[in-house]
């Protein structure tokens, strides 16, 4: 090693970190939309850094878990993309072996992809005698488009060329000849003795495995099994580089260690001093968006990206309430393609809300409820009537008319507020698509939601106010530019069952308006 040239082993340790970040990638490829590649890449990286110090390969489980908290359907979804994703490793390794090993390539990896494949047909047993969790490792494998598997092998091939990259790198700066034949032979191997993952970082099986294919290659075995430590060394320390990256970008997102390192001296002992001079707590009022539409049905942002807009800015809660319409909406075309949340998609929509919720809530403290909007649409204005039911957890349908489901959203336990309730101007026109149940039968009614829309974003409800109906204001997020405008708080605990419980409640809401920020004048 003494020889080694530095620039080699640096630039081929970078090889083996680009390596997993297509693993990664191949990861992220069957997963549903909103994860990004740098966050995959955290996740993953944090996998590599326990692999380091954890036997059996304990580190996939790591990335299994940091992925199953943003993805809809936990652990168990992540597992169907992961066995997609070795099955696809596989099918590009053993080519390589046989091209460069031939008749000595062992016969067990000839049954590697077999074996890769073996996960996802006990999956598909089980899932077919109702096994719920079997189901949701099928369910993420049939939902991925054909176009996204293609993806995944082509990431496989990627992170396997990388490694042969890193690994005729590693041969060239040790004076292996004809370093790149050797990388062929190596990686394959080390890809083969990595099934069996007995120690942390594989240490000791790994070295056995590359000493072993330099000395297929001609290398003594003492130089061969040197050449092999050098190898593995340069990989594990790419990996804790890159595992360490990974866990330090979660870690600076975590509100948690924010907390942590900007705490500050006074502060402790004026808090100290607080709870010694004090036997009461006040409870800080929330800032809330309690209507606000994802991609799910008529939103131009996915789930994640309106938990990092509105945590942000600061928002203390955050409901989502997409849209559940009509199955016969006479608003929107027949040929009009199907949005919103339907019977079929509720648990999938479900899920990824928990996913984002648990995010939303470590990275920003912000608190992120389930909900929906009851999307009753009618030609006649008069019987067209939207209501949002903040912490809705069941589906709730609109074909039985607009009193029928918010008395079933109500048996749920949701808190029920009348969205957008238009007047009609006296004696002048109005357009036809605007929700005027509310205002016609608002004594009806009255006893039916919780809470009613003074402000929708910018427009002003005043009868609401007039007539005494307890208000709310929500910003009918569909669009970032939607971000502003009137918002409600709220002086409860930061939970969803204080929140919904004090909706539901009689207690006075409080209401802000929420301006953008002033752009300063350029100077002249």
């Amino acid at each position: 090693m003494s020889s080694a040239h530095a620039a080699e082993l640096v630039l081929a340790a970078g090889c083996f970190a680009a390596g997993l970040a297509c693993s990664a990638g191949g990861w992220r490829a069957l997963l549903p939309r909103g994860v990004t590649l740098v966050d995959a890449c955290a996740r993953f990286g944090c996998g590599s850094l326990a692999n380091t110090f954890l036997p059996a390969r304990g580190g996939d489980v790591v990335r299994m878990s940091l992925f199953g908290r943003i993805v809809p359907g936990g652990m168990f979804a992540v597992a169907g993309a992961v066995a997609a994703f070795e099955v696809a490793r596989w099918l590009a390794i053993v080519p390589l072996g046989i091209g460069a090993a031939g008749s000595t390539l062992p016969p067990v990896a000839l049954a590697a992809p077999a074996a890769a494949l073996a996960p996802i047909g006990i999956a598909a047993v089980l899932a077919a005698r109702g096994s719920r969790r079997a189901a949701t490792v099928m369910a993420s494998l049939r939902r991925a488009p054909p176009a996204a598997y293609l993806l995944v092998l082509l990431w496989a091939a990627a992170t396997l060329a990388a490694k042969v990259a890193g690994a005729t790198l590693v041969a060239g700066a040790i004076g292996v000849p004809h370093a790149f034949s050797a990388a062929l032979l190596v990686v394959p191997a080390l890809e083969l003795a990595g099934t069996v993952p007995l120690t942390p970082a594989n240490i000791g099986v790994a070295e056995g495995a590359a000493a072993l294919a330099f000395h297929a290659h001609g290398l003594s075995m003492e130089r061969g099994l040197a050449a092999g430590f050098a190898l593995h060394a340069v990989e594990t320390a790419a990996g804790l580089a890159f595992g360490g990256a990974g866990a330090g970008l979660l870690l600076r997102r975590s509100p948690v260690l924010h907390r942590i390192v900007t705490v500050r001296p006074t502060t402790v002992w004026k808090r100290l001093l607080t709870l010694s001079t004090s036997m009461r707590r006040k409870i800080e009022p929330l800032l809330c968006e309690l209507h606000a539409h994802t991609r799910w049905s008529d939103g131009a942002l996915t789930v994640p990206e309106l938990v990092d807009l509105y945590g942000r800015n600061g928002f203390d809660v955050l409901c989502v309430t997409d849209h559940v319409n009509r199955s016969d909406d006479p608003w929107l075309p027949a040929d009009a393609p199907a949005r919103g949340i339907v019977r079929a998609n509720h648990a999938d929509y479900l899920a990824e809300l928990g996913a984002q919720a648990e995010r939303a809530m470590r990275e920003y403290d912000l608190l992120l409820l389930p909900g929906l909007e009851l999307t009753y649409n009618d030609l006649d204005p008069y019987l067209a009537a939207h209501a949002v039911a903040i912490g809705c957890r069941a589906y709730v349908s609109v074909d039985d008319g607009i009193d029928v489901a918010l008395a079933n959203a109500r048996g749920e336990g949701a808190a029920l507020v009348a969205a957008h309730p238009y007047r009609a101007r006296r004696g002048g026109p109005f357009p036809s698509r605007l929700t005027l149940r509310w205002s016609r039968d608002w004594r009806r009614l009255r006893d039916a939601v919780d809470r009613w829309e003074l402000f929708n974003r910018h427009d002003l409800y005043g009868w609401t106010a007039e007539r005494g109906l307890p208000s709310v204001a929500n910003g009918d997020f569909h669009r970032p530019e939607h971000l502003h405008g009137w918002k409600t708080l709220l002086p409860v605990a930061k939970n969803e069952a204080a929140v919904v419980g004090y909706l539901r409640s009689s207690r006075p809401t409080f209401l802000t308006r929420i301006d953008p920020p002033l752009e300063l004048p350029e100077a002249a």
